[in-house]
């Protein structure tokens, strides 16, 4: 248990240490950012092991803990609760995965991110109109379970974003998780995921245009402990650091961490926090499990009202 935890300490440091690194550019494609698994979302956006809610975003591995089930479909839908003069924000998030053994699994999904306005001004300073930016992809997703404690995931999206001008891109991302028991705490268990998002070249906006923007790629480590506290009741509780290449290296570091108490046969209710440079937020959620159905809501609030974010999201698992 000893090397367990000095593990998830070097992997930590480790990855903090990467904020030393220089950095070139600058961005943030929304729907590249936003946190497609409800439960996540509410739980500090720690990605979590066996989440059935959107496991294509979160941990496609997920796919091998539906518990006799080889096919899930997730749907989730984000919005911001208070309009703002620009507009109000929101995304939409479908995602299918199926279980082709007990070794292999395919995922694929789309997202979508709008809402928003802006003045558009012509070359001489003159406004001429209002553009509508908006964001979207196609994904892809492969899980394989090398043995019963260790899992491999990558997969590839497409994306289309146009902001005044329209720019399209290919990523990919690549990710692994490790599973395991704990020899204390009612016989728990405990998970480390890594995974590196939105791997690719820049984007360009067309051939006439001359400006390009780096895809916010970023490097994550997560680990998470969940255990029983009585009948019928469980204990969860995440966290996560992450550190996006693109960003300068004193807004570069991010990090979350959750808690989750599921009254197995009521409601579990989700906690958690998220700090980031100049934007740091809190977050809470409920959800539910009824059968094969998955229901979850969370809310995201933070110092700038007009990016809270309240989400809900339903799966089925057959």
């Amino acid at each position: 248990m000893k090397r367990i935890f000095q593990f998830i300490t070097i992997s930590f440091v480790t990855l903090g240490g990467l904020s030393m690194l220089p950095a070139n550019a600058q961005t943030s494609i929304s729907v590249l950012t936003a946190t497609a698994d409800v439960r996540s979302a509410a739980m500090g956006t720690v990605p979590l092991v066996g989440s059935t809610l959107m496991p294509l975003y979160s941990t496609p591995s997920a796919m091998f803990d539906l518990e006799g089930k080889s096919l899930q479909a997730s749907y989730a839908m984000g919005l911001s609760p208070e309009k703002s003069h620009s507009g109000r924000q929101y995304f939409h998030t479908l995602s299918a995965g199926y279980r082709l053994s007990s070794k292999h699994s395919l995922l694929i999904g789309a997202r979508h991110w709008g809402g928003l306005q802006m003045d558009y001004f012509n070359s001489v300073g003159t406004k001429v109109g209002k553009i509508h930016p908006r964001d979207w992809t196609i994904d892809l997703g492969y899980a394989f379970a090398l043995s019963p404690s260790l899992r491999l995931h990558a997969g590839a999206s497409y994306l289309n974003t146009y902001s005044s001008q329209t720019a399209h891109g290919l990523m990919m991302h690549l990710g692994a998780t490790y599973l395991g028991r704990l020899s204390f705490l009612n016989q728990g268990r405990y998970a480390l995921d890594f995974v590196a998002r939105n791997l690719g070249p820049k984007l360009n906006y067309g051939q006439r245009s001359k400006s390009s923007a780096a895809l916010p790629t970023y490097l994550q480590a997560s680990g998470m402990m969940s255990f029983a506290t009585a009948e019928h009741q469980q204990l969860t509780f995440g966290l996560t650091a992450r550190y996006q290449t693109t960003l300068t290296s004193d807004r570069a570091m991010s990090a979350g961490a959750g808690l989750e108490y599921d009254f197995e046969r009521i409601v579990a209710l989700r906690f958690g926090a998220v700090y980031q440079p100049e934007s740091s937020y809190l977050t809470m959620g409920l959800g539910r499990n009824l059968g094969p159905l998955s229901l979850g809501a969370s809310y995201s609030w933070g110092s700038y009202s007009e990016f809270n974010i309240l989400n809900v999201g339903i799966a089925l698992s057959f």
